[in-house]
């Protein structure tokens, strides 16, 4: 059950890579088109740079990307997922969608559900092209991320009631707030 989350961030990727690939969380850490011996967050700028990009301060600068699974689908719990398999799933939907940018992927085991982390530089190394995210595009992927979980036997969550039944509660909780005159 991945519930996927993505956020546009304006900051530069240093605290976040430092955050996601701290040793006490993350279990498995992946990168790509990023040479490890060198700086991660500086190859971001460097690449957003080479294009021309990333200078202002209201800039995109990179996406992070959250996938949380359910406790249950953890092998522990009898389900199949591990951090290995959690990887190869995050992966594999980020090389259909982010091929042409650099990207850190970290896998987390630290808390009950096992959660994979995507820091992706908004700039295509590629072409320098800037990532652009419809709503209907993060749609598409709360659905294609629960597809390639459902193929390898991790269970589906279904998003579209979840945020009718959030909007229910909301509206429930309004109703009985008291009005002012």
């Amino acid at each position: 059950m991945p519930i996927a989350i993505c956020r546009a961030c304006k900051s530069y990727a240093g605290k976040a890579i430092n955050y996601i690939t701290d040793e006490n969380k993350a279990e498995r850490i992946y990168t790509y088109g990023l040479d490890e011996s060198r700086s991660l967050p500086q190859q971001f700028i460097d690449t957003a740079r080479l294009f021309g990009k990333g200078e202002n301060f209201d800039e995109r600068k990179y996406y992070h990307l959250k996938f949380s699974f359910e406790a249950k689908d953890r092998i522990e719990n009898g389900g199949k997922l591990n951090a290995e398999l959690a990887e190869k799933i995050a992966n594999e939907y980020l090389q259909n969608h982010y091929r042409g940018n650099e990207y850190v992927l970290a896998i987390h085991t630290d808390k009950d559900h096992i959660h994979a982390h995507a820091i992706i530089n908004a700039v295509s190394f590629e072409d320098g092209k800037k990532i652009q995210h419809s709503n209907h595009d993060l749609a598409n992927m709360k659905d294609e991320i629960n597809d390639i979980s459902e193929q390898y036997g991790v269970s589906r969550f279904d998003w579209k009631q979840a945020v009718k039944d959030k909007r229910k509660n909301l509206k429930q909780e309004r109703t009985k707030e008291p009005k002012e005159l």
